[in-house]
Protein backbone atom coordinates (compact mmCIF):
# COMPACT_ATOMS: atom_id res chain seq x y z
CA UNK A 1 0.00 0.00 0.00
CA UNK A 2 2.93 2.21 1.06
CA UNK A 3 4.77 1.77 -2.40
CA UNK A 4 1.46 2.09 -4.52
CA UNK A 5 0.88 5.08 -2.67
CA UNK A 6 4.60 6.79 -3.32
CA UNK A 7 4.50 5.37 -6.86
CA UNK A 8 0.50 7.57 -7.23
CA UNK A 9 2.78 10.56 -5.89
CA UNK A 10 5.58 10.53 -7.94
CA UNK A 11 3.12 9.95 -10.62
CA UNK A 12 1.05 13.44 -10.48
CA UNK A 13 4.50 15.50 -9.62
CA UNK A 14 6.07 14.31 -12.35
CA UNK A 15 2.48 14.18 -14.60
CA UNK A 16 2.04 17.81 -13.37
CA UNK A 17 6.28 19.42 -14.43
CA UNK A 18 5.46 17.20 -17.53
CA UNK A 19 2.47 19.56 -18.47
CA UNK A 20 4.30 22.77 -17.13
CA UNK A 21 7.51 22.19 -18.99
CA UNK A 22 5.12 21.10 -22.57
CA UNK A 23 3.64 24.62 -21.65
CA UNK A 24 6.38 26.31 -20.84
CA UNK A 25 8.23 25.23 -24.49
CA UNK A 26 5.38 26.13 -26.46
CA UNK A 27 6.10 29.78 -25.11
CA UNK A 28 9.88 29.98 -26.09
CA UNK A 29 8.58 28.44 -29.16
CA UNK A 30 6.37 31.28 -29.70
CA UNK A 31 8.76 34.08 -28.40
CA UNK A 32 11.77 33.10 -30.57
CA UNK A 33 9.35 32.84 -33.99
CA UNK A 34 7.19 35.89 -33.44
CA UNK A 35 10.45 37.85 -32.60
CA UNK A 36 12.01 36.27 -35.70
CA UNK A 37 9.08 36.93 -38.31
CA UNK A 38 9.15 40.46 -36.83
CA UNK A 39 13.41 41.01 -37.59
CA UNK A 40 12.31 39.05 -40.84
CA UNK A 41 9.96 41.05 -41.21
CA UNK A 42 8.49 41.27 -45.19
CA UNK A 43 12.20 39.83 -46.65
CA UNK A 44 10.53 36.38 -44.65
CA UNK A 45 8.42 36.51 -48.16
CA UNK A 46 12.31 35.85 -49.79
CA UNK A 47 13.04 33.19 -47.05
CA UNK A 48 10.08 31.40 -47.84
CA UNK A 49 10.76 30.76 -51.34
CA UNK A 50 11.98 27.10 -51.24
CA UNK A 51 10.28 26.31 -47.66
CA UNK A 52 7.59 28.23 -46.14
CA UNK A 53 9.13 29.45 -42.52
CA UNK A 54 6.04 31.28 -41.60
CA UNK A 55 3.97 27.57 -42.54
CA UNK A 56 6.40 26.22 -40.25
CA UNK A 57 5.65 28.81 -37.47
CA UNK A 58 1.97 28.24 -38.36
CA UNK A 59 2.53 24.35 -37.94
CA UNK A 60 4.08 24.63 -34.49
CA UNK A 61 1.45 26.70 -33.16
CA UNK A 62 -1.61 24.30 -34.36
CA UNK A 63 0.85 21.19 -33.51
CA UNK A 64 1.64 22.40 -29.80
CA UNK A 65 -1.97 23.23 -29.10
CA UNK A 66 -2.39 19.58 -29.55
CA UNK A 67 0.05 18.65 -27.90
CA UNK A 68 -0.32 20.16 -24.55
CA UNK A 69 -4.38 18.73 -24.85
CA UNK A 70 -3.04 15.42 -25.71
CA UNK A 71 -0.50 15.91 -22.42
CA UNK A 72 -2.94 17.13 -20.40
CA UNK A 73 -5.11 13.63 -21.35
CA UNK A 74 -2.31 11.35 -20.64
CA UNK A 75 -2.08 12.86 -17.21
CA UNK A 76 -5.14 13.34 -16.40
CA UNK A 77 -6.39 9.73 -17.02
CA UNK A 78 -3.09 8.46 -15.13
CA UNK A 79 -3.76 10.19 -11.92
CA UNK A 80 -7.90 10.16 -12.09
CA UNK A 81 -8.68 6.93 -13.75
CA UNK A 82 -5.42 5.16 -12.37
CA UNK A 83 -5.26 3.21 -16.69
CA UNK A 84 -1.94 3.16 -16.50
CA UNK A 85 -2.17 1.46 -19.86
CA UNK A 86 -4.20 4.45 -21.23
CA UNK A 87 -1.93 6.73 -20.14
CA UNK A 88 1.36 4.91 -21.82
CA UNK A 89 -0.50 3.99 -25.52
CA UNK A 90 -1.66 8.11 -25.72
CA UNK A 91 1.80 9.53 -24.11
CA UNK A 92 3.16 7.54 -26.39
CA UNK A 93 1.16 8.06 -29.54
CA UNK A 94 1.37 12.18 -28.61
CA UNK A 95 5.32 11.69 -28.88
CA UNK A 96 5.22 9.58 -32.18
CA UNK A 97 2.51 11.65 -34.09
CA UNK A 98 3.02 15.26 -32.26
CA UNK A 99 6.07 15.22 -30.64
CA UNK A 100 8.67 14.20 -33.11
CA UNK A 101 7.12 15.95 -36.03
CA UNK A 102 7.48 19.51 -33.58
CA UNK A 103 10.64 19.20 -32.76
CA UNK A 104 11.80 18.90 -36.44
CA UNK A 105 10.27 21.37 -37.96
CA UNK A 106 11.03 23.51 -34.37
CA UNK A 107 14.72 22.44 -35.45
CA UNK A 108 14.76 23.56 -39.09
CA UNK A 109 12.69 26.70 -38.44
CA UNK A 110 16.07 27.92 -35.62
CA UNK A 111 18.74 26.79 -37.33
CA UNK A 112 17.70 28.85 -39.95
CA UNK A 113 17.83 32.30 -38.75
CA UNK A 114 20.92 33.64 -36.42
CA UNK A 115 19.64 35.28 -33.14
CA UNK A 116 20.88 38.26 -30.55
CA UNK A 117 18.33 36.57 -28.37
CA UNK A 118 19.67 32.94 -28.78
CA UNK A 119 20.07 32.85 -25.11
CA UNK A 120 16.20 32.24 -25.41
CA UNK A 121 16.98 28.82 -28.03
CA UNK A 122 19.52 27.99 -25.55
CA UNK A 123 16.66 27.35 -22.70
CA UNK A 124 14.35 26.03 -24.85
CA UNK A 125 16.33 23.57 -25.86
CA UNK A 126 18.13 22.62 -22.14
CA UNK A 127 14.42 22.44 -20.96
CA UNK A 128 13.03 20.10 -23.97
CA UNK A 129 16.41 17.72 -22.59
CA UNK A 130 14.73 17.76 -19.14
CA UNK A 131 11.25 16.96 -20.51
CA UNK A 132 12.84 13.99 -22.51
CA UNK A 133 14.23 12.77 -19.13
CA UNK A 134 10.69 13.65 -17.66
CA UNK A 135 8.73 11.72 -20.06
CA UNK A 136 11.29 8.38 -19.78
CA UNK A 137 10.20 8.71 -16.38
CA UNK A 138 6.89 9.09 -16.71
CA UNK A 139 6.58 6.58 -18.95
CA UNK A 140 8.95 3.91 -16.95
CA UNK A 141 6.90 4.32 -13.70
CA UNK A 142 3.22 3.68 -15.51
CA UNK A 143 5.36 0.58 -17.14
CA UNK A 144 6.36 -0.80 -14.14
CA UNK A 145 3.24 -1.29 -11.94
CA UNK A 146 1.58 -4.96 -12.34
CA UNK A 147 -2.25 -4.72 -13.36
CA UNK A 148 -4.62 -7.30 -13.64
CA UNK A 149 -3.94 -7.60 -17.95
CA UNK A 150 -5.47 -11.30 -18.42
CA UNK A 151 -4.12 -11.34 -22.11
CA UNK A 152 -0.50 -11.43 -22.93
CA UNK A 153 -0.67 -9.44 -25.68
CA UNK A 154 -1.54 -6.49 -23.73
CA UNK A 155 1.64 -7.02 -21.82
CA UNK A 156 3.22 -7.02 -25.12
CA UNK A 157 2.24 -4.13 -26.28
CA UNK A 158 3.26 -2.07 -23.17
CA UNK A 159 7.06 -3.87 -24.15
CA UNK A 160 6.22 -2.04 -27.77
CA UNK A 161 4.93 1.03 -26.42
CA UNK A 162 7.63 2.03 -23.71
CA UNK A 163 10.43 0.91 -26.56
CA UNK A 164 8.90 3.51 -29.37
CA UNK A 165 8.60 5.98 -26.79
CA UNK A 166 12.41 5.25 -25.64
CA UNK A 167 13.51 5.80 -29.91
CA UNK A 168 11.27 8.89 -29.63
CA UNK A 169 12.56 10.35 -26.82
CA UNK A 170 16.05 10.04 -28.24
CA UNK A 171 15.54 11.15 -31.56
CA UNK A 172 14.40 14.42 -29.76
CA UNK A 173 16.99 14.94 -27.81
CA UNK A 174 19.53 14.66 -30.30
CA UNK A 175 17.70 17.61 -32.16
CA UNK A 176 17.85 19.58 -29.35
CA UNK A 177 21.41 18.41 -28.90
CA UNK A 178 22.32 19.39 -32.44
CA UNK A 179 20.27 22.75 -32.20
CA UNK A 180 22.47 23.82 -29.46
CA UNK A 181 25.57 23.06 -31.17
CA UNK A 182 24.80 24.67 -34.59
CA UNK A 183 23.39 28.06 -32.76
CA UNK A 184 25.24 31.21 -33.35
CA UNK A 185 25.95 33.05 -30.31
CA UNK A 186 28.48 35.20 -31.64
CA UNK A 187 25.81 37.08 -33.76
CA UNK A 188 25.41 40.30 -31.88
CA UNK A 189 23.30 42.59 -35.08
CA UNK A 190 19.89 43.69 -33.56
CA UNK A 191 18.23 43.52 -37.11
CA UNK A 192 14.26 44.34 -37.22
CA UNK A 193 12.56 46.86 -39.35
CA UNK A 194 14.15 49.92 -37.49
CA UNK A 195 17.71 48.83 -38.42
CA UNK A 196 16.80 48.46 -41.73
CA UNK A 197 17.01 51.50 -43.80
CA UNK A 198 15.78 52.60 -47.39
CA UNK A 199 18.60 54.85 -48.88
CA UNK A 200 19.48 55.45 -52.91
CA UNK A 201 22.06 53.84 -54.53
CA UNK A 202 23.21 52.54 -57.66
CA UNK A 203 23.62 49.10 -58.66
CA UNK A 204 27.74 49.60 -58.84
CA UNK A 205 27.67 50.94 -54.84
CA UNK A 206 24.95 48.35 -54.12
CA UNK A 207 27.46 45.37 -55.68
CA UNK A 208 30.33 47.64 -53.12
CA UNK A 209 28.21 47.06 -49.96
CA UNK A 210 28.09 43.23 -51.32
CA UNK A 211 32.01 42.76 -51.32
CA UNK A 212 32.14 45.12 -48.02
CA UNK A 213 34.28 47.63 -49.88
CA UNK A 214 31.72 50.66 -49.96
CA UNK A 215 32.93 53.77 -48.45
CA UNK A 216 30.60 56.48 -46.83
CA UNK A 217 31.05 60.18 -48.67
CA UNK A 218 30.55 63.05 -46.13
CA UNK A 219 26.74 63.51 -47.67
CA UNK A 220 25.75 59.35 -47.21
CA UNK A 221 22.98 60.85 -44.84
CA UNK A 222 21.34 62.26 -47.34
CA UNK A 223 20.78 59.23 -49.48
CA UNK A 224 18.14 58.21 -46.77
CA UNK A 225 13.92 58.48 -46.82
CA UNK A 226 13.78 56.74 -43.41
CA UNK A 227 13.60 53.21 -42.00
CA UNK A 228 11.27 50.34 -42.95
CA UNK A 229 9.80 50.63 -39.57
CA UNK A 230 8.67 54.34 -40.53
CA UNK A 231 6.77 53.42 -43.80
CA UNK A 232 5.37 49.65 -42.47
CA UNK A 233 3.86 51.15 -38.99
CA UNK A 234 2.99 54.92 -40.40
CA UNK A 235 0.18 56.45 -38.62
CA UNK A 236 -0.53 58.34 -42.60
CA UNK A 237 -3.22 55.70 -43.43
CA UNK A 238 -6.61 55.26 -45.11
CA UNK A 239 -8.77 51.59 -45.19
CA UNK A 240 -7.86 49.43 -48.27
CA UNK A 241 -10.24 46.87 -47.61
CA UNK A 242 -11.45 44.74 -44.60
CA UNK A 243 -12.17 41.06 -44.02
CA UNK A 244 -14.91 39.90 -42.16
CA UNK A 245 -15.57 36.44 -40.55
CA UNK A 246 -18.94 35.72 -38.19
CA UNK A 247 -16.15 36.51 -35.05
CA UNK A 248 -14.45 39.37 -36.24
CA UNK A 249 -13.10 41.77 -38.86
CA UNK A 250 -9.62 42.58 -40.00
CA UNK A 251 -9.02 45.43 -41.65
CA UNK A 252 -5.94 45.96 -44.63
CA UNK A 253 -4.37 49.99 -44.62
CA UNK A 254 -2.68 51.83 -47.26
CA UNK A 255 -0.02 53.54 -45.58
CA UNK A 256 2.20 56.45 -46.84
CA UNK A 257 5.59 58.37 -45.70
CA UNK A 258 6.32 61.40 -47.22
CA UNK A 259 10.21 62.60 -47.36
CA UNK A 260 11.04 66.43 -48.16
CA UNK A 261 14.82 66.51 -48.99
CA UNK A 262 15.49 70.98 -49.09
CA UNK A 263 18.09 71.10 -51.69
CA UNK A 264 20.90 72.66 -50.02
CA UNK A 265 24.42 72.33 -51.37
CA UNK A 266 25.07 68.66 -49.58
CA UNK A 267 21.95 67.57 -51.16
CA UNK A 268 22.82 68.69 -54.74
CA UNK A 269 25.73 66.30 -54.46
CA UNK A 270 23.29 63.46 -54.20
CA UNK A 271 20.40 64.29 -56.33
CA UNK A 272 21.39 66.10 -59.25
CA UNK A 273 17.89 67.16 -59.47
CA UNK A 274 18.02 70.01 -56.93
CA UNK A 275 20.79 72.26 -58.86
CA UNK A 276 18.33 74.06 -60.06
CA UNK A 277 14.90 73.17 -57.63
CA UNK A 278 13.47 74.19 -54.57
CA UNK A 279 13.41 70.47 -53.16
CA UNK A 280 12.53 66.84 -53.65
CA UNK A 281 9.62 64.57 -52.87
CA UNK A 282 9.62 61.10 -52.02
CA UNK A 283 6.28 59.05 -51.25
CA UNK A 284 6.00 55.51 -50.01
CA UNK A 285 3.33 53.60 -49.83
CA UNK A 286 2.95 49.84 -48.41
CA UNK A 287 -0.42 47.86 -48.35
CA UNK A 288 -0.35 45.59 -44.88
CA UNK A 289 -0.06 42.44 -46.70
CA UNK A 290 3.28 41.58 -46.05
CA UNK A 291 4.39 42.56 -49.88
CA UNK A 292 7.38 45.37 -50.72
CA UNK A 293 6.68 49.32 -50.24
CA UNK A 294 6.46 51.39 -53.47
CA UNK A 295 7.48 55.09 -54.10
CA UNK A 296 7.53 57.82 -56.36
CA UNK A 297 9.74 61.13 -56.68
CA UNK A 298 8.59 64.91 -57.50
CA UNK A 299 10.64 68.12 -58.02
CA UNK A 300 9.78 71.17 -56.47
CA UNK A 301 10.64 73.66 -59.00
CA UNK A 302 11.91 77.56 -57.14
CA UNK A 303 8.54 78.66 -58.21
CA UNK A 304 6.67 76.23 -56.56
CA UNK A 305 5.42 74.09 -59.59
CA UNK A 306 5.63 70.60 -58.83
CA UNK A 307 6.86 67.70 -61.58
CA UNK A 308 6.20 64.31 -60.88
CA UNK A 309 9.39 62.64 -62.23
CA UNK A 310 13.29 62.86 -60.86
CA UNK A 311 15.35 62.21 -63.95
CA UNK A 312 18.53 63.68 -62.57
CA UNK A 313 18.39 59.94 -59.96
CA UNK A 314 19.51 57.99 -62.84
CA UNK A 315 20.18 54.60 -62.19
CA UNK A 316 19.70 55.10 -58.77
CA UNK A 317 16.72 52.97 -57.26
CA UNK A 318 15.76 52.81 -53.41
CA UNK A 319 17.59 49.57 -51.71
CA UNK A 320 17.06 48.51 -48.38
CA UNK A 321 20.75 48.21 -46.03
CA UNK A 322 21.57 48.20 -42.99
CA UNK A 323 24.59 49.86 -40.71
CA UNK A 324 26.39 48.00 -37.85
CA UNK A 325 29.46 49.08 -36.55
CA UNK A 326 29.90 51.84 -39.49
CA UNK A 327 30.11 49.22 -41.82
CA UNK A 328 26.92 49.68 -44.61
CA UNK A 329 25.72 46.13 -45.28
CA UNK A 330 23.13 45.20 -47.44
CA UNK A 331 19.47 44.16 -45.62
CA UNK A 332 19.54 41.23 -43.49
CA UNK A 333 22.89 40.15 -43.61
CA UNK A 334 24.25 37.85 -41.34
CA UNK A 335 20.33 37.22 -40.12
CA UNK A 336 19.56 33.70 -42.64
CA UNK A 337 21.27 30.84 -42.53
CA UNK A 338 18.21 29.10 -44.71
CA UNK A 339 18.35 28.42 -48.13
CA UNK A 340 18.04 32.24 -49.54
CA UNK A 341 20.17 34.34 -47.79
CA UNK A 342 20.04 37.46 -49.80
CA UNK A 343 16.14 38.93 -49.97
CA UNK A 344 14.89 41.22 -52.34
CA UNK A 345 16.30 44.73 -51.74
CA UNK A 346 14.88 46.78 -53.92
CA UNK A 347 12.16 48.58 -53.54
CA UNK A 348 9.56 49.15 -57.23
CA UNK A 349 9.34 52.68 -58.22
CA UNK A 350 5.86 53.57 -59.48
CA UNK A 351 6.28 56.19 -61.98
CA UNK A 352 2.74 56.51 -62.45
CA UNK A 353 1.96 57.44 -58.84
CA UNK A 354 1.41 61.35 -59.63
CA UNK A 355 2.70 62.34 -55.64
CA UNK A 356 2.50 66.23 -56.17
CA UNK A 357 0.59 67.83 -53.81
CA UNK A 358 -2.28 69.72 -55.06
CA UNK A 359 -2.46 73.68 -54.56
CA UNK A 360 -5.20 75.68 -53.40
CA UNK A 361 -6.12 76.86 -56.75
CA UNK A 362 -6.27 73.02 -58.50
CA UNK A 363 -8.35 72.07 -55.01
CA UNK A 364 -11.33 74.90 -55.88
CA UNK A 365 -11.25 74.60 -60.02
CA UNK A 366 -13.25 71.62 -60.18
CA UNK A 367 -15.85 72.67 -57.41
CA UNK A 368 -15.86 76.14 -58.71
CA UNK A 369 -16.96 75.14 -62.49
CA UNK A 370 -19.17 72.78 -61.13
CA UNK A 371 -20.82 75.53 -59.27
CA UNK A 372 -20.82 77.86 -61.93
CA UNK A 373 -22.40 75.00 -64.25
CA UNK A 374 -25.04 74.27 -62.03
CA UNK A 375 -25.82 78.16 -61.12
CA UNK A 376 -26.26 78.40 -64.92
CA UNK A 377 -28.85 75.44 -65.06
CA UNK A 378 -30.54 76.93 -62.21
CA UNK A 379 -31.09 80.17 -63.86
CA UNK A 380 -32.29 78.88 -67.40
CA UNK A 381 -34.56 77.10 -65.78
CA UNK A 382 -36.41 79.83 -64.58
CA UNK A 383 -36.22 81.90 -67.71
Amino acid sequence: MEKERLISILNFAIGFLYVILTITIFGLDIAVMSKTNYAGSIAMKSFDSFISYNGIYTAVIVMSIFNIVAVIFSVFILIVNKNYFYSLLSSTATLFFLGIPKEAITYKYMVCFNYTFYQVVQARACLTLILVILIGLFHLLIFIPDQTLSKNWYKLVKIVLLLVSILVLIGIAILNIFLLVKLNTSFKKDINPGTIKMGFFNQTEIDLIEQEKFVKDPNYSYRFVGTLYDILFSNNKRLAYSYCSRSNCRRYYLRFLKAEIICDAAAQSVYPDCSNNLKLIIQLKYLDSGAYPSYNCAVMSKNSTCFSSCPGLGDRKLFLVQEFDDKVELGWSGFSNCEVKTPRLLLTKEASWNICPINFSQKIKVPFLNYVFFCFLLLTMFL
